[in-house]
């Protein structure tokens, strides 16, 4: 433009003020010429004028016009290097055009209006040397049939130099190098151009529209082929691209609906944007390794197209690059590392396999690919986003072999007919909602690898269950996986009551937190033996679970890994299990079966908790510690074995296990929490291990069918409501503390060692009266002292229930059990002191151990003298005439016998009320039956008759006789 106008510029410094004008003939024509320079013998063709009274040509003239290159005044022969301004304007009966290889330029509206769109002409421009310039318009609204070009145009971008409409036929001279912009855009009457081999520029949108050209033949000269060279050519049939083109720039082909086939040059580089747009007849196309790139929509809409090849040196395939192609298959490039936005939208693809550096593909990329089948994201360390790249299409299948980045839409997301999903051993991230909404979704494989396959939280607030919309019903999983998630949510991997197979490799070594919680329709699992732990809750709720194989290698069982699997009916814990966490088999209502492995050291909290079917328990010597309701509720627990290395029974441990019978506390526990076994009513048997300190509340509370206990020395501690059913408590020491209602309803009290009760409590401590003992000795009707330095004074003053006593102790002190309802009392004894058992109206055996009489006073039995007629004393073979020798107490027994005392240990057995009736019978020892018919007399137990009538009876203990039968009776 600026070499232009500096000619221009030049041009009119040399034109004289006055310049002359001079006419010239040639072939028939006379036209007057204007010098330019008289001393380069230059001139022009006289230009026009133009003004307020409009434009009169410097020319008139009609016909053939054909302008010399050199004219004479007569005088001097001139050079003829320009056409004037409006020179021939408006001189519309030109026929055809001849201008010379002389003409440099040709002024603006030169030969504008000079032809009626009727009258076609032939423009003719001759070679020459350098390039002719043309300014504006002056070819305005002419019309040419035919065009000799002979040289390069000049002229201002985005004109339109010469119309080119109508051209029909066109022939470009060797002496054309370029064919410039827009030039033969629209020449929609050309149907064939031959390039000369001189040209070596197609510029831009040189034969744009040119709808009717089906021929062009272009040289190897050309190097460049401008942006929309041949845009629009629909008649295009074909075309071949030298090897000497680099770049196929935009749109150059674009539009060409008829172009069929096509062949890219080995060393084009890049193919520009929207460079075969369109072309809607084009097969097939194959691109050279020499291309890395390929623009935006250069062959979008190319709906014939079904066949490309794609070199591999490609790296970048930009937005809508084949978009709404025939392709029915691809094979993209290995190096690719970028597909654009809607590259391959709307292809005919059936399966895709994307390359292994392919690092981004752009949303919608293969929108709408709806016979799309299968995927493959190809093995690679470098991950991978997507955003929406696969909407609308119908894959089944996909292998997704790397990472998977955050995005908004992953490349599976909302894949409703895809339904199995293999992920490669180097995929090490995909983020959650990967799989959203992908309905049909039954297989997923997690091949083997050694990389931890992490499971990721999305970006933004929201939070996605990963296979939450999928109804996964087999899963293979090869490694390990971790999940990240905000602290207040669990991240659940597989939550579908569909799962159905479920199996590991031997990379995994753990099971996730959550993992397969409620998969209910889970059958069935094998723990490969590399796993060494079990996550929380892993396979909580798989109500369908029946079997389960734990692997050799599994070291902790974690909270509720097993929770309420009811269908599960047996599990073996192997031997390198050395924890089972709180409530890992919580609920699981099937569970008959439990085999502890060796090394387990703590079954923790609630571990077993209803179980309601566990038939036995055998807790083996490994485990120290059985936490708080581990196996509260199994109720069809009949059995347990507990270690000898257990150290306590938890709190509420063996709750409601109402099956259970019997259970042997090992000797290493120390304590029995609160309720530990509350609520087993059909437990009979309890033997406590000689180490156990402390019993807490609630221990064997409702334990109905417990009648007795032997509490071992070392008890230092009872809580309240210990042994609230014990009828029979053995004390082979002295307790510390127990606590208010330890126990209730005890009908026989044996203390093994009374002296440590006496050391214990500064005087005998046995549960009758002393109210700091919280024993309800209302109730006991026999008591064992063995053995006692001393029995203290009033140490079981008035406890009315007392039937049988033994006693085996030095001395009985003053009062000791005044004014009881002993019937039958066994002694072994040096000395009974005042009043021992004074007014003890029902005593009628007295058996006696010691050869020697006990030393006693007349005072000891006092009150009992009335009835020693009907009383017995037992006396060691051959110790009779001793005893009688003591008038007083021993020589008043109506009867004495020598006995070997073979048969003591049974006769002071308790005999138990079950609580039918408001009276307990406490004992009956009398050869006659009672008979409610005949008359009866009621005493209290001091010996005072109250009454003949049982309903008139205040609530309290009586003597009821009839003849020689007596029985005591309580009023309830």
């Amino acid at each position: 433009m600026k070499t232009r106008l500096m000619f221009l510029l030049m041009l009119f410094i040399t034109i004289p003020v006055s310049a002359k004008n001079f006419n010239y003939t040639h072939e028939g024509q006379t036209l007057t010429y204007t010098v330019i320079d008289e001393r380069e013998k230059t001139c022009m063709v006289k230009p026009g004028e133009t003004g307020w009274w409009g434009t009169t040509p410097g020319n008139a003239v009609s016909g053939s016009l054909e302008i010399p290159s050199s004219v004479s005044d007569g005088s001097s022969t001139y050079t003829v290097i320009r056409l004037g301004e409006y020179s021939f304007y408006g001189c519309s009966d030109i026929t055809s055009i001849t201008i010379p290889g002389s003409v440099t330029s040709i002024g603006k509206y030169c030969f504008f209006r000079s032809i009626n769109n009727e009258n076609l002409t032939v423009l003719t421009i001759e070679d020459g040397v350098g390039t002719l310039m043309l300014e504006d318009a002056c070819f305005g609204n002419v019309f040419f049939s035919k065009l000799y070009l002979g040289r390069n145009l000049d002229y201002e971008t985005g004109q339109r130099p010469i119309p080119s409409t109508f051209i029909t036929s066109l022939t470009i001279s060797n002496s054309v190098n370029i064919i410039g912009p827009e030039l033969f855009k629209g020449a929609r009457s050309l149907t064939s151009v031959k390039i000369p081999d001189s040209v070596v520029t197609i510029d831009t949108s040189a034969f744009e529209s040119c709808s009717s050209l089906s021929y062009i033949e272009i040289p190897a000269s050309v190097t460049i082929i401008g942006s929309s060279a041949f845009k629009g050519c629909s008649g295009l049939t074909s075309v071949e691209i030298p090897n000497s083109v680099t770049i196929i720039n935009p749109s150059v082909f674009e539009g060409c609906s008829s172009l069929s086939a096509v062949k890219i040059p080995d060393f084009v580089t890049a193919i520009g944007s929207s460079a075969f747009k369109d072309c809607s007849s084009l097969t097939s196309v194959e691109i050279p390794n020499s291309v890395t790139e390929i623009g935006s929509s250069a062959f979008e809409g190319c709906s014939s197209l079904n066949s490309v090849i794609l070199s591999n040196s490609i790296t970048y395939i930009a937005e809508n690059a084949f978009k709404g192609c025939a392709l029915n298959s691809l094979t993209l490039p290995e190096n690719i590392e970028t597909i654009g936005i809607g590259a391959f939208r709307g292809c005919n693809l059936t399966s895709l396999t994307i390359p292994g550096k392919v690092n981004i593909i752009g949303s919608d990329a293969f929108a709408d690919c709806e016979n799309l089948k299968e995927l493959i994201l190809e093995d690679s360390t470098n991950g991978i986003i997507c955003w929406g790249s696969f909407e609308n299409c119908h894959i089944e299948t996909a292998y997704i072999g790397r990472d998977i980045h955050d995005t908004n839409r992953s490349p599976l997301y909302n894949q409703k007919y895809l339904t199995s999903v293999t992920i490669g051993n180097l995929a090490c991230s995909i983020t959650s909602g990967a799989f959203d909404g992908c309905t049909s979704l039954k297989e997923l494989r997690i091949l083997d690898g050694t990389e931890t396959l992490r499971l990721e939280h999305g970006m933004g607030g929201a939070f996605h269950l990963i296979f939450a919309d999928n109804p996964l019903e087999t899963v293979y999983i090869g490694r390990n996986l971790s999940y990240t998630t905000p602290n207040f949510r669990s991240p659940f991997y597989f939550v579908s009551n569909t799962l159905k197979e479920l199996s590991f490799s031997n990379y995994v070594t753990w099971i996730n937190d959550y993992a397969f919680r409620q998969c209910s329709e889970l059958t069935s699992i094998e723990i490969p033996n590399s796993v060494t732990e079990i996550g929380i809750s892993a396979f909580d709720g798989c109500t369908g679970l029946t079997s389960i194989t734990l692997g050799n290698s599994v070291i902790s069982i974690n909270e509720a890994a097993f929770r309420n699997c009811s269908g599960l009916t047996s599990i073996e814990i192997p031997n390198s299990v050395t924890e089972i966490g709180i409530s890992a088999f919580e609920d699981c209502a099937g569970l008959a079966s439990v085999i502890l492995g060796n090394s387990v050291t703590c079954v923790n909290d609630h571990a077993f908790e209803a179980c309601s079917v566990l038939g036995s328990i055998e807790i083996p010597n490994s485990v120290t510690e059985i936490g708080m309701s581990a196996f509260k509720g199994c109720t069809g627990l009949v059995s347990i074995t507990l270690g000898n290395s257990v150290t306590s029974i938890k709190e509420a441990t063996f709750s409601g296990c109402s099956g259970l019978t019997s259970v042997q506390i090992p000797n290493s526990a120390t304590s029995i929490g609160s309720s530990a076994f509350n609520g087993c009513s059909r437990l009979a048997s309890v033997t406590l291990g000689t180490s156990i300190e402390f019993i807490d509340f609630y221990a064997f509370k409702d334990c109905n069918a417990l009648s007795s206990i032997i509490i071992p020395k070392s008890v230092a501690t009872i809580g309240s409501d210990a042994f609230p059913t014990i009828k029979d408590v053995t004390f082979e020491g002295a307790p510390e503390t127990i606590c208010a209602d330890a126990f209730n309803h005890v009908v026989l009290l044996h203390i093994n060692n009374a002296n440590d009760w006496c050391n214990v409590y500064n005087e005998l401590g046995v549960p009758m009266s002393n109210a700091d003992l919280y024993i309800d000795g209302s109730q006991v009707k026999n008591l064992v002292l063995n053995p006692a330095s001393k029995i203290v004074n009033n140490g079981c003053y008035s406890c009315l229930a007392l039937d049988k006593v033994r006693i085996k102790a030095d001395e009985i002190k003053d009062y000791a059990f005044y004014e009881t309802a002993i019937s039958a009392l066994c002694l072994d004894v040096k000395k009974i002191g005042s009043w021992a058992f004074a007014y003890g109206g029902n005593l009628k055996e007295v058996y006696s151990m010691t050869p020697e009489p006990p030393v006693a006073d007349g005072s000891s039995f006092e009150a009992a003298y009335a009835h020693f007629y009907e009383m017995t004393l037992y006396v060691p073979k051959g110790s009779m005439d001793e005893y009688r020798k003591h008038e007083y107490p021993w020589g008043q027994f109506g009867r004495i016998i020598e006995t070997d005392f073979t048969d003591i240990d049974e006769m002071f057995k308790a005999d138990y009320d079950d609580g039918s009736s408001g009276i307990e019978d406490v004992t009956i020892n009398s050869p006659e039956t009672f008979n409610s018919d005949k008359p009866y007399d009621i005493y209290t137990l001091n010996g005072v008759r109250v009454g003949n009538d049982i309903d008139s009876l205040s609530p309290g203990f009586y003597i009821v006789r009839q003849g020689n039968y007596m029985k005591k009776i309580a009023v309830r």
